[in-house]
């Protein structure tokens, strides 16, 4: 959570009373979360859309994962929501890119289609034991996080970008903490 925290004070478009909102909320989160009894494996790492191919059926691929990360960073097994935050971020990036959605119904799409994926994904993990169904409340947590690596990375890369994580930490923020 320091480094979510650390990132968008980097960003410099973030108010620090947001951020402060941002950092006591997740720290009231943390703290009652249960991690007893939940398995951490090794994940994706870098999941997102680019990541599946379809064909007949869909196949996940290139398991290198985050390019940026130490590969003794990338093996540690950790919760699986931090794959799922990034295919809901990539879905975000998808439906904002898109032309043929109206500006007004992004935010009903990406609610839909998220509450779609979370399910189907909630359905698998929790029929094979790996993950508690109350776990999924957290998904914010790693949403969060992954939206201020993404702020950082338009800023540096892809400046005219910037609102779609930016909008993504606007959304968490008006949920957890208004």
């Amino acid at each position: 959570m320091e480094e979510t925290i650390n990132n968008l004070r980097e960003s410099g478009l973030i108010e620090d009373s947001i951020i402060e909102s941002l950092k006591n909320k997740l720290n009231i989160m943390i703290k009652s979360l249960d991690y007893t009894g939940i398995y951490k494996i090794r994940i994706h790492g870098d999941y997102h859309l680019g990541q599946i191919i379809y064909s007949e059926k869909y196949y996940v691929i290139d398991f290198e994962g985050e390019p940026l990360r130490k590969l003794s960073e990338r093996s540690v097994r950790q919760i699986p929501l931090r794959d799922v935050a990034g295919m809901l971020r990539s879905l975000s990036y998808l439906i904002y890119s898109s032309s043929c959605i109206r500006p007004d119904d992004i935010n009903e799409i990406l609610d839909n289609v998220s509450v779609k994926f979370v399910n189907a994904y909630k359905n698998v993990m929790c029929s094979i034991g790996i993950m508690p169904e109350y776990l999924f409340n957290s998904i914010d947590l790693f949403l969060l996080q992954k939206a201020s690596y993404e702020l950082l990375y338009e800023i540096k890369n892809r400046p005219s970008w910037i609102g779609i994580p930016l909008n993504e930490i606007k959304r968490i923020y008006k949920k957890l903490c208004l």
